[in-house]
């Protein structure tokens, strides 16, 4: 057998060492890249970066000469006893709710009824007056409402307190007849609301205009709600009716 020289031999055990070295390098490079690799991402799902999350109801830092008078009023308003002894909290202030549920398992007072010429305080002095009823003939002008005689009552509130009072949550139900049956009312032929306030002292008319039901009685019963958590007066008269009629 004829055998290399050694001096050739030996040229290539060296090439063959130094490609294993190579290749021992080059896997090691790509296994630390991979280990590399795989601890980032691993990091990455352990610790999210959390982006801060803005604030659903921001603070109205605006002064008031920037904000309408509703805002206002409501960024004033304080807490106050009501007639059941439980306090309201604030209108800018998170619900109080035992003092909801405490209010929802009471039925809300109505006072005994008074003729339509007298004038009924509520709780907190303010008064409450119905003007003079007048028939009137009503007419449709929105979705959901009825033409047909139809009843104007004015309903007038005057703030003897000394310090304004919300009325935009007042509530006025007219009934007839001996059963006491709801008109229809129609928003669209009222010519006066509430305003949002009424500064003490000061007194604030609204009309509402109802459809009178058929085949009732000359008979008319107006409720004034004021708020919620206060009796409800209650006025009895005669309606007035039309020569149509």
């Amino acid at each position: 057998m004829n055998q290399l020289p050694e001096k050739e031999s030996g040229a290539r055990d060296s090439r063959k060492m130094f490609t294993a070295v190579v290749v021992v390098l080059v896997l090691g490079l790509l296994s630390w890249a991979l280990i590399a690799y795989m601890q980032g991402r691993s990091a990455s799902s352990a610790d999210p970066k959390v982006e801060p999350v803005a604030s659903a109801a921001p603070t109205d830092n605006r002064a008031d000469d920037e904000i309408s008078e509703e805002a206002r009023l409501v960024r004033e308003s304080k807490g106050v006893e009501n007639s059941y002894g439980v306090s309201e909290a604030p209108r800018d202030s998170e619900p109080d709710l035992e003092a909801e549920q405490l209010l929802a398992s009471k039925p809300q007072e109505s006072l005994e009824p008074k003729e339509m010429d007298v004038s009924v305080t509520v709780a907190h002095d303010v008064r409450i007056e119905i003007g003079e009823v007048q028939a009137v003939k009503a007419k449709a002008k929105l979705p959901g409402e009825i033409s047909g005689p139809a009843v104007k009552v004015p309903v007038k509130i005057t703030n003897h307190t000394d310090k304004v009072i919300i009325s935009r949550d007042v509530i006025a139900d007219v009934f007839f007849g001996e059963d006491l049956l709801p008109g229809t009312p129609l928003i669209s032929a009222e010519d006066a609301n509430f305003p949002i306030s009424i500064n003490p002292g000061d007194e604030a008319t609204a009309s509402y205009v109802v459809v009178v039901p058929d085949g009732v009685g000359e008979s008319i019963r107006v409720t004034v709600n004021y708020q919620a958590t206060e009796p409800v007066a209650v006025f009895d008269g005669i309606r007035p009716t039309a020569a149509s009629e």
